[in-house]
């Protein structure tokens, strides 16, 4: 059942990027990108094959739009080599995609089998089954609103978006079937998983070669992603500190961490070659774990969670324990806090998470303090040396990377590094902690164990099915991809299409605001460079931010026309593009047309196509 299931999934991506390319809606076409992040795998996929070249690149750059410090990251050149294994395949570049995401999501299923297997054999099947298709209620529930017309609601947007944002929206996310697009992350987990498993399996016969294998597991997982391999290496540290009494025999586990971090080091040692890259990105991503939608997605988990945490901490030895009531301390005074800065505002369905969680993270820190207190203070606990409490490492796993995902603590400066991507290291403790519950459940109510169990499982399969059918399939286009626009980007309008194939070979500008942003799309024609577009953070010697203002104040009404011409100028733009799709304010094509410079050579539906002329 596991592998069939495995096999499944695995299905998916690679049916699903088929079916966007052959079969689009009623009056669309294709876009050539499947995700808001599919630009950044296309574009690395041919980088390879174009020698270094980057339709991103600026026209003035001292480097070029030929250098290999366009594509300084690990997983830039991961995509590269799949992009050169398969030059000579006549397949859709999406499909080649869907289908290496397949392969990388089947690693990570199988590595967290085996880890589940290695450290917790008594829930290993139940725990698979929750991990790899368990989920909430926001695809049964997203059915439900479809089916009673709940949707034509112009508030349905923003109240849906509490259980939208972490159940149907791919992504970093704790659910494998939600980060079966990201390639990079799949495998990077998988890999890792597959390292904790050597580090326990090293634990347990005290055989250096496991151990050696798993640090192997942990570079190699760290290296391909500079996020989770530092975040796999904390985990491994847990597992040497709970499964051995003395501080000298967490060796394996402290080599393990270090391991990760060194390598993880290196990708911040290759951006140096392009420096821009770094500030485009911790100038634009960053953020906390909201609580609400975390909690609306895992509701059925906390019937069992919190008693199986407690019960975990319990059983650990002193310095573990002290660290796990610590942060078990840190959690609840952090929920009750924010609770009531929820209540006092009002945001149960308005957002609120990263304001509530800047203001009552630092406050929560005594919860953390008095935690820490009761874990040393209360000394029953299982000693011997050899023991290995496998729930309480799981509880301990998932304890810390909840509270450092949710944290916003120095007053917003932890947020710096991201906390929100280790939601990633969530989903396999948490399933863990879920099946003992339940199998602790079914010794007394085995229907009611059976029927959670039922609900889970049905729950996920209901959010797999509409998150890739309807939010980024073709069933969506008219509804869920309109109601939330970021995941508009498999498809655009006919009329698109006919500008789109009016372009020559050129450097196109088009607006930076909006879904989808066009400038991705052109991109992927050969013989363009765009000005701007989601790429412009990867593959580009340009700081984001900054460009995307600029282009924005280009397409906006009132600008004057010696800041249009400067931008022209600056980026050898030969094409304005005003999108169908997306399209620009009417006010500012009228504009463009007054602009003597600018030739309009082509007009569909709401969108237009200018050319410069010199």
């Amino acid at each position: 059942m596991e592998i069939a299931l495995i096999l499944l999934l695995c299905l998916i991506s690679p049916v699903v990027s088929l079916w966007v390319v052959s079969c689009p809606p009623e009056g669309l076409q294709p876009s050539g990108l499947h995700t808001v992040d599919s630009y950044a795998y296309l574009s690395a996929m041919a980088h390879y094959r174009e020698n270094y070249f980057s339709p991103y690149a600026k026209c003035a750059s001292p480097m070029g739009d030929h250098h290999p410090s366009l594509y300084v990251l690990p997983h830039h050149r991961l995509y590269g080599m799949l992009g050169k294994l398969t030059a000579g395949v006549s397949l859709p570049p999406l499909f080649v995609l869907g289908l290496a995401n397949g392969i990388s999501l089947a690693v990570l299923l199988f590595g967290a089998r085996g880890l589940l297997r290695a450290a917790v054999p008594h829930q290993a099947s139940l725990a698979f089954f929750i991990f790899a298709a368990g989920g909430g209620a926001g695809g049964i529930l997203y059915m439900v609103t479809s089916i009673f017309g709940l949707q034509q609601d112009p508030s349905f947007p923003q109240w849906f978006s509490r259980f939208f944002i972490y159940e149907l929206n791919e992504g970093a996310r704790f659910q494998p079937y939600l980060l079966m697009d990201r390639l990079y992350y799949t495998l990077s987990l998988g890999i890792g998983f597959f390292g904790l498993a050597f580090l326990c399996q090293a634990l347990n016969t005290r055989t250096i070669w496991r151990a050696v294998a798993g640090w192997g597991c942990v570079a190699a997982s760290a290296y391909m992603n500079f996020r989770v391999g530092p975040m796999i290496g904390c985990a491994g540290l847990l597992l040497a500190m709970v499964k051995a009494n003395s501080i000298w025999r967490w060796w394996p586990g402290v080599v393990f961490l270090g391991v990760a971090f060194v390598t993880a080091y290196l990708p911040f040692v290759q951006t140096a070659v392009n420096p821009a890259l770094s500030d485009s990105v911790f100038r634009s991503l960053g953020g906390v774990m909201w609580l609400m939608p975390f909690v609306s997605a895992t509701l059925l988990y906390w019937f069992f969670l919190p008693g199986a945490v407690f019960r975990g901490v319990k059983e650990l030895p002193v310095l573990p324990r002290m660290i796990g009531g610590a942060a078990l301390g840190y959690a609840l005074v952090y929920g009750l806090l924010y609770g009531a800065y929820q209540a006092y505002y009002g945001n149960w369905f308005s957002g609120g998470d990263t304001s509530a969680a800047l203001m009552v993270s630092d406050p929560a820190l005594a919860g953390a303090v008095l935690g820490a207190g009761a874990g040393l203070w209360r000394k029953k606990g299982i000693h011997e040396d050899g023991y290995f409490p496998a729930l309480g490492w799981m509880a301990l796993w998932f304890l810390l990377f909840f509270c450092a995902s949710v944290s916003a603590a120095g007053k917003g400066w932890w947020m710096q590094f991201m906390p929100q991507r280790g939601m990633v290291m969530l989903g396999l403790p948490m399933a863990v902690l879920a099946a003992e519950g339940i199998q602790r459940m079914h010794v007394a109510w085995p229907k009611t164990a059976d029927a959670f169990v039922t609900a889970i499982i049905g729950c996920g399969i209901a959010s797999i099915l509409v998150t890739w059918t309807v939010v980024y399939g073709p069933l969506g286009a008219p509804t869920a991809q309109r109601y939330f626009p970021w995941t508009n980007y498999s498809f655009v309008s006919k009329a698109d299409g006919v500008l789109l194939a009016r372009l020559d070979q050129g450097t196109a500008l088009a607006p930076s605001l909006g879904d989808p942003l066009f400038g991705d799309i052109i991109a992927l024609r050969p013989g363009m460079h765009v000005v701007y577009g989601n790429g412009t953070m990867d593959y580009s010697h340009e700081v984001m931010p900054d460009v995307r203002r600029a282009v924005a104040v280009f397409f906006s009404a009132g600008t004057g026309e010696s800041p249009r011409r400067q931008l022209i100028d600056a980026w050898c733009v030969d094409y304005v593009y005003c999108p169908d799709t997306a399209p620009v304010a009417p006010a500012v094509i009228q504009e463009l047309r007054g602009v003597p410079w600018l030739e309009c050579v082509m007009e569909q539906g709401r969108g237009a196509l200018f050319k410069v002329r010199r």
